[in-house]
């Protein structure tokens, strides 16, 4: 990917009918992680005329889409979610709307289940129960477990402790990831089948920083990093050199402005790819 010329869009709508954005200043900050809490966005808008401003401020469009991309490439969505909350503010001749978000908000807030589950099935039914009651999209998900009922049991309870048994019973991280259900092994990682290289040429700024269990590595922003996934690292310090699982992902940016990096923080180890 040739990293100049921003492009960017934002959707807003309530996921029937929703306006784009594409001609205005745009400033954001997201952030992403492995666990289960949803991740969250804020998200800026500059000038929108009244009538669109009017829709999101009255809450009948409640949902955002986020993509990026650089001149000649395709547009990839680095963020999706719930709008919690709505301001708009004059800054001397603009007017400002920044709107916080988080992804599958109210998935994880509001929803439950209520159903019985019969003797032998297993996770992966939960699961589907779960996706269906959290009315999100199914993404990867690897059960090394899956589990089986070994009696009947009635499920009455809210959908997000499903979900952290079955994360209990795999050994296994779960989280909402731009409006998909993903569950991916602490021993495993998303394959990187891109091949993308973190490095110098590929848009890492300054060099690797050490952490704890691996390195906190900042970009050129970037929609194709995944939370989860390996990544390569090729910098002049070889020592930091190698294959790292993506923990979290800050991405920062401003249309018109200075502000356009992406910083990972990732773990070091062997980990099977999926």
């Amino acid at each position: 990917m040739r990293q100049f010329g921003r492009v960017l869009a934002v959707k807003i709508g309530n996921r029937k009918e929703s306006i784009a954005i594409n001609n205005l200043r745009v400033t954001f900050s997201i952030k992403k992680t492995l666990t289960s809490e949803p991740n969250t966005g804020e998200i800026s808008v500059y000038n929108l005329n009244d009538n669109n401003r009017n829709l999101i401020t009255s809450k009948q469009y409640s949902f955002l889409e986020l993509s990026v991309c650089y001149k000649d490439d395709v547009l990839r969505l680095i963020f999706c979610g719930d709008i919690l909350t709505v301001e708009n503010k004059l800054t001397g001749q603009d007017i400002i709307t920044t709107m916080k978000c988080a992804d599958g908000h109210r998935a994880y807030t509001e929803k439950t289940i209520i159903k019985t589950m019969e003797k032998g099935q297993k996770d992966s039914d939960f699961l589907n129960e779960a996706v269906s009651s959290f009315g999100v999209q199914c993404g990867r998900i690897n059960l090394p477990n899956d589990r089986a009922l070994p009696r009947g049991k009635v499920m009455m309870c809210d959908t997000r402790d499903i979900m952290h048994k079955i994360a209990i019973n795999n050994n296994a991280d779960w989280s909402i990831q731009d409006d998909q259900l993903v569950v991916i092994p602490k021993d495993k990682a998303l394959a990187n089948n891109e091949g993308w290289v973190i490095s110098r040429t590929t848009g890492m700024i300054g060099s690797p920083q050490k952490t704890d269990k691996g390195l906190e590595v900042t970009t050129l922003c970037n929609p194709q990093y995944r939370i989860g996934s390996l990544v390569r690292v090729e910098s002049k310090l070889t020592e930091y050199n190698g294959d790292y699982k993506v923990k979290s992902i800050e991405h920062n940016g401003d249309l018109y402005g200075t502000n356009w990096h992406s910083k990972l923080v990732c773990e070091g180890g062997k980990f099977a790819p999926i």
